[in-house]
């Protein structure tokens, strides 16, 4: 309630920040999953009002990632996604990154519902600043023949825009979707595959390997 207080009475630059801190540290701990979700929705108004202290806060609202609660997870990488700048954009995705191997362990619940959030955040990130894509796009593509399928077509469709955007990206990005493809179960990951291995397979040793990929 006091921060609430105090930030009615000032807009004052420290005021903010002093709020925008407690709101980060409310976040980490309350238990109460209504609470942080209040915190969240509070921090997003203060995004909107203020984007340049909360540009300064990009990590602290991302440690809302700890808790298991998708709606907090999805409401905390909404905020992020306004956050993101050149200054910052490598150490979120090196976060988000470290979050989507975390999904790999049997330890957190929900982690499909959760691995499709990360990698619908980490392509958008890749839209915003593309200079990212090749730190991301091998990793996610281990993701092709995930079995949540949402998730393996929001990988598909990733490795398809990366590899028509990115040219100097191609040869690395088939040698690996030939050497994974084997492991794609989702029909419509499939059909992207397929596609991407018949547009872009260029040199003949690719075509050969292409052929023999899919035969």
């Amino acid at each position: 309630m006091n921060v609430l207080v105090h930030l009615s009475l000032s807009s004052a630059p420290t005021a903010i920040r002093a709020a925008a801190n407690t709101y980060c540290q409310l976040l980490l701990s309350q238990s109460d999953n209504n609470v942080k979700l209040i915190v969240l929705d509070r921090l997003n108004e203060l995004k909107s009002s203020h984007r340049d202290i909360m540009v300064d806060m990009i990590m602290d609202v991302l440690r809302a990632l700890s808790s298991p609660n998708l709606d907090i997870r999805r409401k905390a990488l909404n905020i992020v996604l306004e956050l993101i700048t050149p200054r910052n954009i490598n150490e979120v995705v090196l976060m988000l990154k470290k979050e989507v191997v975390k999904t790999q362990s049997g330890e957190l619940e929900k982690n499909g519902e959760y691995r499709q959030l990360l990698i619908q955040t980490i392509h958008s990130c890749a839209i915003k600043f593309p200079e990212v894509a090749s730190t991301v796009i091998h990793l996610l593509m281990d993701f092709l023949g995930d079995s949540n399928v949402a998730s393996a077509v929001d990988v598909a469709l990733f490795v398809r825009e990366i590899i028509e955007t990115n040219p100097n990206l191609r040869v690395s990005i088939i040698a690996r979707l030939l050497d994974t493809f084997y492991q794609i179960r989702a029909a419509r990951a499939c059909s992207c595959g397929l596609w991407i291995i018949g547009e872009y397979c260029l040199s003949l040793s690719e075509v050969e390997s292409g052929i023999a990929t899919i035969t």
